[in-house]
């Protein structure tokens, strides 16, 4: 929100320069994934999204999904180039210190024996992605576009479950056994309030499905970052 225009020169024009040399080196390529996002769809009142579902990101983050998303499959149908596309949910697991992120933000404050602070009113609903499921889908995909047996260009990668935040952040606070007791902000903006993915074409096109449910991506997420800030401690 606060950058637009390095959001949109990052995004597309990032993913216009791979595509581009994908296209000029096509006989060195054997496959390509485009990662978009379940962000790319926009607000909707019907959900899960499924891959028929209109791009209409409006926020400068969805937006730029959405081009990324059109872009690659520009490529891929005019040019018949090996491309495929993954929108995923919102992404979590170890090693990611983006503490602006509920995930992360919420897991360190219990750490340092803090409340967690949560921007919107805790009612904002989330598809949430363990990493290694994430990977899985990308692999996949890719072996199914490099044989050949790719039937589809664009694929929803998700658990097919919406949370919302409050859910998450009590379901992290029994997992450390804190107390549950977030500062609510309620100042969020330009946040779509409810998302959710039917990921049914992947389990059809690539054989994938989401394996770890929600508590257990949570407790290794939280075992990673109990184990990096002993390091930490040990460290400084």
């Amino acid at each position: 929100m606060e950058d637009p225009y390095e959001t949109h020169r990052s995004n597309v024009m990032g993913t216009l320069n791979i595509l581009e040399a994908i296209r000029k080196f096509r006989n060195q390529v054997t496959g390509a994934v485009i990662a978009s996002s379940d962000k790319a769809y926009g607000h909707s009142t019907k959900l899960p999204y499924t891959e028929n579902h209109p791009l209409r990101g409006l926020y400068p983050y969805d937006a730029s999904k959405a081009c990324t998303d059109i872009l690659a499959q520009s490529f891929a149908q005019s040019y018949r180039l090996p491309i495929g596309v993954l929108r995923c949910a919102n992404l979590y697991g170890p090693h990611d210190f983006h503490v602006s992120r509920l995930i992360p933000g919420t897991i360190l404050s219990y750490l340092r024996d803090e409340q967690p602070v949560i921007r919107s009113d805790g009612s904002y609903r989330r598809d949430y992605l363990y990493i290694d499921d994430a990977v899985d889908a990308y692999l996949k995909f890719m072996d199914s576009i490099e044989k050949k047996q790719k039937k589809v260009i664009a694929l929803n990668i998700g658990t097919d479950r919406a949370y919302s935040v409050q859910e998450v952040v009590r379901l992290i606070a029994e997992l450390m056994n804190k107390p549950f007791k977030p500062t609510l902000l309620n100042n969020c903006k330009g946040e779509i309030h409810s998302q959710f993915l039917n990921s049914m074409q992947a389990k059809h096109s690539i054989n994938w499905c989401a394996k770890t449910i929600l508590e257990e991506g949570l407790m290794k997420t939280i075992e990673s970052y109990q184990q990096t800030e002993k390091v930490s401690a040990c460290v400084y």
